[in-house]
């Protein structure tokens, strides 16, 4: 292994007796182990499987005398009962549970024996295994192993890493590696659960791989027969530039070579924890240089047109990292076009086209500093390799593409899709942090419970980390960090502990502080200001709040009336100023000072408006509040169908014009506006329309915003609405469990306080159904969502009784029972059972509906409010309730009402594809179904008359359509009923248009 073990290590002790860091783990011993590997491999007929042959060394360079080495054996986790299946499993993912046997992969060894040509016995435990040694390994001894192994690559992306398809093998993870053995964890043996593989040892690695002769291999390492294997004739028939213009997906009919006869292609790599490859008859050279480094780009013909700009593309993300963090740490470099974004030593797997795969071909190629030559434990500290590799993507975006409008591409003739910097890191921390699920930095990679999760802490919170230190430091500093880290633990496996002792190296002070906020903790960053008078009148008070735990030094930039800029400084300690700041105020001394405000007095002529982090920078979790201004920054947009991208230093105003007809209005035109802070916090709908014949005023206004005095999960809504005869307003508080952002809600439960009246009698579409008065009740509602083994089970409730004010003294309550469970992927059972009662004072319109939701609950829809919104002849109702289509007339309005159902519905993927071929945003992406479905149920006034023999049934099909907004449209055909209308038979023909409403209106 050609590099020297402990690099730089005079100045690493020098530096410990010039500062004594104070960073976890600041007097660390530091050795690490030597291997290398020699491999010859060849496919198997079947195309899928791999017979090998290793020979293996080992170098126990450590303190410990070791009696086993201990090995990965990855494809042995794609199987049924693995700790992959089972965490799976866990976690609702069945593929390996539903898998066919022939879908499984495996890592079989055989004929291992030790140098002295003694077998050895290896211990599997699915993707471990043991291998006990002859004789102990102690310190500074060499050991060598041969072995036979056999790997069969799993099938449909069982691993997601490694796959066999459309003629291409796409290999990771392939041979026994064996487990690093380190000073901080021990052997680092973890079982393979689908994430946080990327933790070997450093070392040297000889590959001979054979294949048929069509194929074209890119691997790690050097390839050191390329003249036998692309000599010049073929280099120059398979360069990508004779396929520019080849039509993309159009597969080609000739192969280069002949399938009978094979090649062995050889690969020389040093310095490496790891060995992957690709291969494809398909693939069409391109290549370029980057400084020392050959760039090789391997594209599918069928893709060429999409990558002629790879090799550029490659070398410029590769000119900006060496700048930023050093020289490029391999001799070559291939970049892959194999339906992926995955990245290994000198090789990554890429997919997509140009484009939108710039940001994953510098995503994956900036990994091979941090995972590759840095080699971080990726399974233990993901974040040392994820957070540091998408920062310097968000920084080679910046610079080749602009801050401003840093990524754009077109598909079909609707969607434009904006990628800013904030949209790869603070925008998604945000959302988890102040939604309360954000993890640690210090996790496994397999802990967290949703992928999301695992994604914001081990890509976002680090990048945002690192985005604190650029705001502390200053860019040119935080460069100069980032390049002694590297040079100083370039194949070295670094812990947290020792980029934080390698940056208080560099900067001469200590960290400690900045390293318990971000790495060990969940502290929230929260920065207010405001102005103050000061009694007199040239001067005024600049105020700054801290409002939660986590610290930082404050900038402040003044801007005068002419827009000119003055930066302050308040330090936290000794640091330095950074170089953006232009005055330093005195210490704020937050690390020891109990109080949480500083003030300082500045002429009032220089001031029109202050705010904090100018240069935005920091993961503020309220910026709303970040300026003296008293309406916080607004972003307003027009609400057309397109991906927008939610700010996250402004509140978002999303307006559009709305239109409406009813029998008393005529049209009604005019706007509605959304606001929110993203998407989640503070959102506001406000609509306003005008009758173009009465003058008549329809309005609804609500507002929502989290509760967090009550904790993770509370929220309160106000509401009001002015509209087609009814007015009304409601309080709510809300509480509901989950155990992660994205994750199905557990219990919910609300309280609510709602007033309503029904004041214009000539909207109404059945005036019957409705008595005059003022309803005010108190609302209970709940619900329990239990998954039993692949049953999803809603048990929801609703008490509500009269409150004052009230010309009503009544109280009804009501349960409902749904228990939905996916017979297979397409087809989804549902049972469904519904009781409600009311008591005798309960005013008809709050009644409960046999074929759907009562008056008053279907009065939420501005379609079913007001008659000539729809033809008088069609049968409409809102669903709910009884939820019988086929009994949706008002004679089946009662104060008890039961029902049961079944529903068997099947997505029509077929008719979202087309739909979707315009590529519309996921909000405005609607899902297809069709289903079928029986019922029985009853109605009366007094439970007594609930009876078995009364019943009604109904059965018949439907085609649904769940819209964008949050609406969901069905037309049901009841074409079976017991009790049919006078005049009908059982057995006809009917249609009921269906809504069903999840807001309080659905004007939006």
């Amino acid at each position: 292994m050609r590099y020297e073990k402990f690099y730089l290590l005079a100045l690493i002790i020098s530096s410990y007796t010039f500062l004594q860091p104070r960073c976890a783990n600041a007097t660390r011993i530091y050795w690490q182990q030597d291997v290398s590997y020699q491999m010859d491999v060849r496919l198997g007929d079947d195309g899928r499987t791999l017979y090998s042959n290793l020979v293996f060394t080992y170098k126990n360079n450590s303190p410990d005398t070791l009696h086993e080495l201990r090995f990965h054996a990855h494809y042995n986790a794609a199987k049924e009962g693995s700790p992959t299946d089972r965490r799976r499993r866990y976690l609702g993912d069945d593929r390996l549970k539903n898998a066919s046997e022939d879908e499984y992969g495996s890592l079989q060894v055989s004929n291992v024996r030790d140098e002295e040509g003694s077998a050895l016995e290896a211990d599997f435990n699915f993707s471990i295994f043991r291998l006990p040694l002859n004789e102990p390994l102690s310190p500074g001894e060499e050991t060598k192993l041969s072995m036979d192994f056999t790997s069969r690559i799993p099938k449909g992306g069982m691993l997601y890493r490694s796959s066999v398809g459309l003629g291409q093998l796409k290999i990771a993870h392939w041979y026994p590696q064996v487990c690093v053995y380190d000073p901080t964890m021990g052997w680092v043996d973890n079982q393979y659960l689908g994430r946080g593989e990327a933790y070997g040892e450093f070392g040297t690695y000889d590959v001979s791989i054979t294949l048929p002769e069509p194929f074209i291999v890119g691997a790690t390492g050097v390839l050191t027969n390329r003249d036998e294997v692309l000599p010049e004739g073929l280099l120059n028939l398979l360069d990508l530039s004779n396929y520019a213009n080849w039509p993309w997906g159009e597969q080609p009919a000739n192969k280069y070579g002949d399938e009978s006869k094979t090649k062995s292609w050889r690969f020389h790599a040093e310095n490496v924890h790891d060995f992957s490859w690709v291969a494809d008859p398909q693939f069409r050279i391109d290549h370029t240089r980057c400084g020392s480094t050959d760039i090789w780009i391997l594209a599918r013909q069928d893709h060429a047109s999409g990558w002629q700009d790879a090799a550029e593309v490659t070398r410029q993300g590769m000119e900006i990292l060496e700048r930023e963090v050093g020289p490029f740490p391999y001799p070559e470099f291939t970049v892959t076009d194999c339906f992926s974004g995955m990245e290994y030593p000198g090789i990554v797997f890429c997919g997509g086209r140009t484009p939108r795969y710039k940001l994953l071909i510098w995503h994956e190629m900036a990994h091979n500093y941090f995972m590759g030559a840095l080699g971080s434990n990726q399974t233990d500290r993901p974040f040392m390799d994820e957070g540091f590799t998408t920062y310097m993507e968000i920084r080679i975006m910046d610079e080749v593409l602009g801050v401003d409008n840093i990524f754009r591409g077109t598909w079909g003739p609707w969607t434009v899709l904006d990628k800013d910097r904030w949209a790869r890191a603070l925008r998604p921390y945000l959302v988890w942090q102040k939604s309360g699920f954000a993890l640690p930095l210090h996790i496994e990679s397999d802990l967290p419970y949703e992928w999301f999760q695992y994604r914001v802490s081990s890509y976002y919170k680090p990048t945002c980390l690192l985005f604190a230190l650029e705001y502390l430091l200053g860019r040119k500093k935080l460069q100069e960090v980032l390049k002694n880290y590297y040079a100083g633990w370039k194949y070295r496996h670094p812990y947290e502990g020792d980029f934080f002792r390698s940056a208080e190296v560099t900067l001469g002070m200590s960290l400690q502080w900045f390293y318990e906020a971000w790495v060990r903790g969940t502290k929230d960053l929260d920065y207010a200001i405001s102005r103050e008078s000061t009694g007199d009148p040239g001067k005024i008070g600049i105020r700054v709040i801290r409002k939660e735990d986590m610290i930082l030094p404050v900038k402040v930039g003044l801007f005068d009336d002419s827009g000119n800029q003055v930066t302050y400084y308040i330090p936290i300690d000794s640091e330095a100023t950074p170089p953006d700041c232009d005055l330093r105020l005195p210490r704020w001394d937050q690390l020891r000072d109990p109080y949480l405000e500083y003030t300082f007095v500045v002429d009032k002529s220089s001031c029109d408006y202050a705010v904090l982090d100018p240069q935005k920078l920091l993961a503020d979790v309220n910026p709303l509040n970040n300026a003296t201004s008293i309406i916080p920054p607004l972003k307003w947009e027009f609400d057309y169908p397109l991906y927008h991208v939610s700010p996250v230093s402004e509140y978002r105003l999303r307006w559009s014009p709305t239109a409406f007809y009813n029998g008393i209005d005529g049209l009604q035109v005019g706007a509605y506006l959304k606001g929110d802070y993203l998407e989640e916090w503070s959102n506001l709908n406000l609509a306003l329309r005008v009758g173009t014949l009465t003058g008549n005023v329809a309005t609804e206004l609500s507002y929502q915003d989290d509760l967090p005095v009550l904790g993770r999960g509370s929220s309160w809504e106000m509401s009001g609405y002015l509209h087609e005869g009814h007015r009304g307003t409601e309080l709510k508080l809300e509480h509901q469990q989950k155990r992660g952002h994205d994750q199905p809600v557990k219990w919910r439960g609300s309280i609510r306080w709602a007033l309503h009246e029904m004041y214009d009698s000539r909207y109404l579409p059945q005036s019957d159904l409705w008595e005059d008065g003022l309803i005010s009740a108190w609302k209970l509602d709940g619900g329990l969502f239990p998954r039993l083994k692949g049953l999803k089970i809603e048990a929801l409730g609703s008490l509500e009784v009269d409150a004052p004010l009230s010309d009503f003294s009544y109280y009804r309550g009501s349960v409902e029972l749904i228990a939905d469970r996916r017979i297979s992927r397409p087809l989804l059972f549902k049972l469904r059972g519904f009781w409600g009662i009311a008591s005798n004072g309960t005013p008809l319109q709050a009644r409960y509906g046999l074929g759907g939701s009562g008056p008053l609950n279907s009065a939420a829809s501005r379609w079913l409010r007001s008659w000539a919104s729809l033809p008088p002849n069609w049968y409409v109702r809102a669903e709910g309730e009884g939820n019988l289509s086929g009994y949706c007339i008002g004679s089946y309005i009662a104060q008890n009402v039961a029902s049961l159902q079944v529903h068997l519905s099947s997505r029509m993927r077929f008719l979202e594809r087309w739909v979707n071929r315009i590529n519309l945003p996921p909000r405005f992406r609607p899902e297809f179904d069709a289903f079928i479905f029986a019922g029985a149920g009853d109605v009366g006034d007094i439970v007594e008359e609930l009876r078995l023999k009364d019943i009604r049934k109904e059965a018949g099909m439907g085609l649904s359509v769940n819209l964008p907004a949050g609406s969901e449209l069905s037309l049901d055909f009841p074409i079976y009923l017991s009790e049919p209308l006078v005049g009908e038979e059982s057995w006809a023909w009917r249609t009921v248009l269906s809504f069903k409403i999840r807001k309080n209106w659905d004007n939006f």
